[in-house]
């Protein structure tokens, strides 16, 4: 009796209507729309703490267990092709140079291991027109399936840049997040690795 009489008191403050039958229509269609936008909320909510848990997860990919990388070997040519005077071998903490560089370099090349933080499907990305990345002596055109904990040699080849080139060497992991390959994932090129 006395959750009747709260849902009367309920109609009557909140849907202004003279039947009893609209009024009942009125408030589910409102509880449905509160019902609703609860759910909405709570898959956005789950959305963005599975993006946040993400983040979190890249920085503790680099453990006592799994160390610190220090990024690639870069090798900068005087002329196209690798061909010319290497102009200047240099340790860069990663592929990641926005348009604003001016390169007194007509080609580059870096060299080192990958070290992939969980295993699955690996997309690579280089918007730089001709540049040619090589994953365990294999072109990348496509997936790659990597191991989680294992080294894989990575070249990753520029044989024309432009004056003003953006290069950015990312990746799109097994969860389908795109971002730049950190260092902390990078490791210089070794025969002991």
């Amino acid at each position: 009796m006395a959750l009747s009489r709260f849902t009367t008191t309920l109609l009557n403050l909140f849907v202004p209507c003279k039947t009893i039958k609209m009024k009942l229509y009125i408030f589910g269609a409102i509880i449905v729309g509160l019902i609703s936008a609860f759910v909405l909320d709570t898959i956005v909510l789950k959305q963005k703490l599975t993006k946040q848990n993400q983040v979190s997860q890249r920085g503790e990919l680099c453990t006592p267990f799994n160390p610190r990388g220090t990024g690639l070997w870069g090798e900068y040519y005087s002329e196209e092709n690798f061909k010319g005077k290497l102009l200047i071998s240099r340790m860069d903490a990663g592929i990641d140079f926005d348009s604003t560089n001016k390169w007194p370099y007509k080609s580059v090349k870096w060299k080192g291991w990958l070290k992939p933080p969980m295993s699955g499907k690996y997309h690579f990305h280089l918007d730089t027109f001709g540049a040619r990345i090589t994953l365990s002596q294999k072109l990348l055109i496509d997936e790659i399936e990597l191991s989680a904990g294992n080294y894989y040699p990575l070249t990753v080849e520029i044989p024309s840049l432009k004056s003003r080139s953006a290069i950015r060497l990312e990746w799109t992991t097994p969860y389908g997040v795109r971002y730049p390959i950190p260092k902390a994932l990078l490791f210089p090129p070794s025969d002991s690795i």
